[in-house]
């Protein structure tokens, strides 16, 4: 027997209803473009008519005995499935005013609560760019003044969520949207979609160990795009203003693991940095 389950933020009722987006039904066959695909997961965007919003679905598949045992067991003895402590995770980001993207709807699809299929759904930061799409695109007609305005934003935001106690273990361009402001004395507007792996560790040893993945993670692609003197302005500005050499040494200590496990995924219009 299936049973479907459904949450939603009251909020934005209209908007999922505009979008044919009701449902766990409706989840799981709307199409749309595929921003990212894995072996178990997609995430489309969505548009919907008559809305300058753009919506973020995130469907995860489980298939085989072994995900769908793993799938059980979570959620009947050791807590939520995956999809629904994302939602969790990026609730809370939302409220602690640490991550201005908002999640706005959540379901499962389960049999015999064995989960089939499960979903989230984000809203879009108006304006935005998701950072793998934006850097390769318009990096180079930056001046030296925007590229340092990127590196602060970005170090800030890193670094609000390091002292806040969370990790994201998945801090991927590809994860990143930012909106640049038109006046260029504001600061960029960073937020974060997909964080399957976001926790607050209590031990402070595995607070260390995320931050660093998260780090190394942002790293991966950013000597194909970034100078090496920007790289460490980055460090120096994410620690406050001391100096950023021990910090960079670890970096790159972690990044082959993190390399390894991501496995290499080029970027849309690589760009060499001289």
């Amino acid at each position: 027997m299936r049973k479907h389950r459904f949450a939603y933020l009251p909020d934005y009722e209209g908007l999922l209803r505009q979008a044919d987006l009701r449902s766990t039904r409706q989840m799981l066959h709307k199409r749309g473009p595929i921003i990212t695909r894995s072996s178990s997961s997609e995430t489309l965007r969505i548009t919907v008519d008559g809305d300058s919003r753009r919506l973020y679905l995130k469907r995860l598949h489980v298939t085989g005995a072994r995900r769908k045992w793993r799938g059980f067991l979570r959620n009947t003895f050791f807590g939520s499935s995956r999809i629904r402590s994302e939602w969790l995770v990026l609730l809370r980001l939302h409220d602690e005013c640490l991550n201005p993207v908002e999640p706005i709807a959540t379901g499962e699809i389960r049999t015999l609560r064995f989960l089939d299929h499960a979903f989230l759904i984000t809203l879009e930061l108006a304006g935005s760019t998701p950072l793998d799409e934006l850097l390769p695109r318009e990096l180079r007609r930056w001046s030296e003044r925007d590229r340092r305005r990127f590196g602060k934003s970005l170090s800030h935001f890193v670094a609000t969520l390091h002292d806040a106690g969370y990790v994201d273990r998945d801090l991927h361009w590809r994860n990143l949207l930012c909106v640049l402001p038109e006046d260029h004395e504001q600061p960029i507007r960073i937020g974060k979609i997909d964080s399957p792996r976001g926790s607050w560790p209590r031990q402070r040893l595995r607070r260390k160990r995320g931050a660093l993945r998260d780090l190394a993670a942002l790293d991966l692609h950013a000597p194909r795009y970034f100078r090496r003197t920007e790289r460490l302005r980055f460090l120096r500005d994410y620690l406050g203003g001391a100096d950023p050499r021990d910090l960079a040494r670890e970096v790159l200590s972690v990044r082959p693991v993190v390399a390894s496990r991501e496995g290499w995924r080029p970027l849309r219009g690589e760009t060499e940095v001289e």
